[in-house]
């Protein structure tokens, strides 16, 4: 079983998922029982949620309900594929366009939010094969993912970030913030914005993190981790969960992180209503795998929807004092790059 199975496969839905640094990938398809809110059952249920709830809603994310979480029908695990070029032409637009893009940063810079993390979606009527697609962003220190809720609908990514992992009562998750282009990875060692933006999402992480746990344990330093072509400053938080804390909680505990959102959340989360022209659907929110035992939940970056002939990219940036508009719409040109490639 593999990709081409899963594309083959003529049951809806159907998931691909690699978790970051795992060996082995997961095909599924089917639906035998689905939940509006995350269950803790003996078998491992798929799902995901919307970022946040907004009054733009658009009809692109129809087949993605708010909170949806099911049992696919059929699972199989078979050993990690590698990844194939793949190049389909396509010209694309970008919403906001960069005057836009500009006016949202100034609107930040001049509100009394520490950092707001401002998204772009980039729009290609491009006719592109998502397991080809697929193929082509497989990294084996990403987790690589596709939801096809229908036929001609497609999610899919690769995300350097986990929302968090839990084995029984052990839970382990990650701050992660900044980017650089890995050639350019000292950078990261010395830049007074890129250490003030990644001590966001530390501390509020373990702060957070506290709420739900009994101990927690912190490395010492923080690290740089490598992301395909891209380098973050990097943490990981682990902990054992106080009783009763299911994972409802947790989800709602740790999502979103001043890395998807900004800090403070609410003001971060009023502003992205306010500036950003879509609906960011379930990019940048929890998706992955919940059960009795274990848990592995990514957070939705680095990713695209697919609605027929049309594909939406998706990516980020974090706002904060010194941010340039010219340097942040860069960044997203380096996060959108795996999918430009296909485009070129």
């Amino acid at each position: 079983m593999s990709i081409a199975w899963l594309e083959k496969s003529q049951i809806y839905p159907k998931i691909y998922w690699k978790g970051k640094g795992d060996t082995e990938e997961i095909v599924a398809v089917g639906i035998k029982q689905a939940y509006r809110e995350p269950q803790r059952s003996k078998a491992p249920l798929f799902g995901g949620m919307r970022f946040m709830h907004t009054h733009k809603q658009d009809s692109i994310w129809q087949d993605f309900p708010d909170t949806y979480f099911f049992e696919p029908h059929i699972i199989h695990k078979t050993p990690f594929s590698s990844p194939t070029p793949y190049v389909c032409k396509g010209a694309y637009t970008h919403l906001p366009s960069y005057p836009e893009w500009e006016a949202s940063i100034d609107a930040v810079l001049n509100s009394t939010i520490e950092k707001v993390v401002l998204a772009r979606k980039t729009c290609s009527a491009a006719n592109l094969n998502p397991f080809r697609l697929l193929r082509s962003l497989l990294q084996p220190h990403l987790t690589c993912f596709l939801f096809q809720p229908k036929q001609g609908v497609t999610f899919l990514g690769a995300t350097p970030e986990i929302l968090y992992k839990r084995s029984g009562d052990l839970i382990e998750t990650e701050a992660l913030a900044a980017t650089r282009a890995c050639e350019k990875a000292n950078e990261l060692l010395s830049g007074e914005k890129e250490d003030r933006e990644f001590s966001m999402v530390k501390h509020h992480i373990h702060k957070e993190l506290s709420s739900l746990c009994t101990t927690i344990q912190t490395p010492l330093e923080d690290t740089l981790m490598h992301a395909g072509h891209l380098v973050h400053k990097h943490c990981t938080f682990k902990g054992k969960l106080k009783q009763n804390i299911d994972d409802s909680v947790i989800l709602s505990t740790l999502h979103p992180t001043p890395a998807t959102a900004g800090f403070p959340k609410q003001g971060a989360l009023d502003l992205i209503e306010k500036l950003e022209p879509f609906d960011r659907g379930w990019y940048a929110a929890p998706l992955g795998w919940i059960s009795e035992e274990t848990a592995s939940v990514a957070v939705a970056i680095r990713s695209a929807l697919i609605v027929e002939s049309k594909i939406h990219i998706f990516t980020g940036a974090g706002i904060v004092t010194g941010s340039l508009p010219s340097a942040e719409w860069e960044e997203l040109n380096l996060k959108a790059l795996p999918f430009f490639r296909v485009l070129c």
